[in-house]
């Protein structure tokens, strides 16, 4: 089983390389590219500087929310200061609407060197259409149902978009954030998706399987369910219909750029993750990019059973996020073709240490397929921020040449001459 995803035209190239052939082939005026099938179908630049079997490629994703902002969206600065701290992947977090300005984006990350990522949250709010989720116990939620075909619509639109821009740019794939960010009626239920029980879904089961129920309220839907001995077969009709619906979209997908990947955010931990991403959008030629966020900050792993996690040592905080990583990749090993990224929140207690996480970031990527950051609760011109950026550019050339080892003791390390610790300088 392939555990990295080597192979497209891109992989390998250094980043100023990448800007240049971007630039000087044309592709960034090029027009766009109708869905077409198959490697054969794809532009001649493409095809010709293929670069297969780099097993030693490891992402390093931004999902930015400090410096490319809802008001600057395509300030090339901004792309550049990505660039100097050693990310190859960019994904603006505020990039998920306009398509038009996306592509602007991937230009701009393109010119200095990056791949870039659409992030794309999983859930819409009720204000796109219909149905809305409707819970086991009959709360109905703000955002659409899993069986709503707006959701379905909307995402496979954006996706397909994206995948027709990848023909001509680096465009890698996309973040699917299946975060709940609804409204959350009587309490926090798990993120997307559980099973939903909306009219729409109860009509169509009871019409496939030529039933007459009562006329029930929503929250007395899965109760009769249970009483008829029919909630197994209802969630696996459910299942099954969102499988129909995902498949659509990878087939759509590969008819345009098989190698498109996908990121999944949180990467288990529900129904629908479980059951239809992991089935569905993970193949040989894309493997699944899990995002993990137990590894947000220094002893995250803990939390859950200590509420001082965070006070750990740096060799506890690291020595716990790589077992976390090697845990994963075994929960994942019987599951379609895939790598696990261990990930960083600023925000979260521990994740807002820039010598703790440079070193954690480098310890989890020599163990797993590289890392991802939410970046997200810093003023892009504070000395915090650019403490971030000294540290972020020391891991990810350590990352980049694979001397990992230059961050074993970090905490010896002035924080205020960082610069001075970069792999080539030693």
């Amino acid at each position: 089983m392939r555990v990295n995803s080597a192979g497209r035209w891109w992989r390998g190239m250094s980043s100023s390389l990448l800007a240049v052939l971007v630039v000087s082939a044309g592709l960034a005026g090029a027009q766009e590219i109708e869905p077409v099938r198959g490697d054969d179908a794809l532009p001649e630049i493409i095809r010709d500087a293929a670069l297969r079997g780099d097993d030693g490629f490891k992402f390093r994703i931004m999902v930015d929310k400090v410096y490319i902002r809802p008001e600057a969206l395509t300030d090339e600065e901004d792309y550049h200061r990505h660039a100097e701290m050693g990310f190859n992947v960019l994904c603006p977090r505020w990039l998920d609407k306009d398509m038009g300005v996306f592509e602007e984006a991937a230009e701009l990350a393109a010119r200095n060197g990056m791949y870039t990522m659409l992030w794309l949250r999983g859930s819409l709010g009720t204000g796109w259409g219909s149905p809305q989720f409707v819970h086991a116990d009959g709360v109905e939620y703000d955002m659409l149902s899993p069986n709503s075909d707006d959701l379905w619509r909307v995402m496979g639109e954006r996706i397909v978009a994206a995948a027709r821009l990848s023909q001509r740019l680096p465009v890698i794939g996309v973040f699917l954030d299946y975060e709940k960010y609804a409204r959350q009626p009587g309490g926090f239920v798990g993120h997307c998706y559980p099973l939903s029980y909306d009219a729409k879904i109860f009509d169509e089961f009871a019409q496939a399987r030529e039933l007459t129920p009562p006329d029930l309220e929503p929250a007395e839907r899965a109760d009769w369910l249970e009483k008829q001995g029919l909630h197994d077969d209802f969630r696996e009709f459910q299942i099954d219909s969102w499988r129909a619906r995902m498949r659509s979209i990878r087939d759509q997908v590969d008819a345009i750029n098989p190698e498109f990947q996908f990121v999944i955010y949180p990467s288990s931990f529900t129904l629908f993750v479980n059951e239809v991403v992991w089935t569905e959008l993970a193949t040989e030629r894309a493997p699944l990019i899990a995002a993990e966020h137990y590894t947000y900050g220094r002893g995250t792993p803990l939390k859950d059973i200590w509420p001082d996690y965070w006070r750990v040592s740096d060799d506890e905080g690291v020595a716990l996020d790589v077992a976390y990583i090697r845990k994963m990749q075994r929960k994942y090993q019987d599951r379609g073709p895939h790598l696990v990224l261990g990930g960083i929140d600023p925000v979260v207690p521990g994740g807002e240490d820039p010598q703790f996480v440079a070193r954690d970031v480098a310890a989890m990527s020599e163990v797993g397929g590289g890392y991802w950051v939410f970046y997200e609760g810093l003023d892009a011109d504070s000395r915090h921020a650019q403490r971030f950026e000294q540290w972020w550019k020391i891991a990810n050339e350590a990352i980049e040449t694979g001397t990992f080892e230059v961050l074993s003791s970090v905490r010896t390390w002035n924080p205020h001459v960082a610069e001075e610790f970069l792999p080539h300088e030693q």
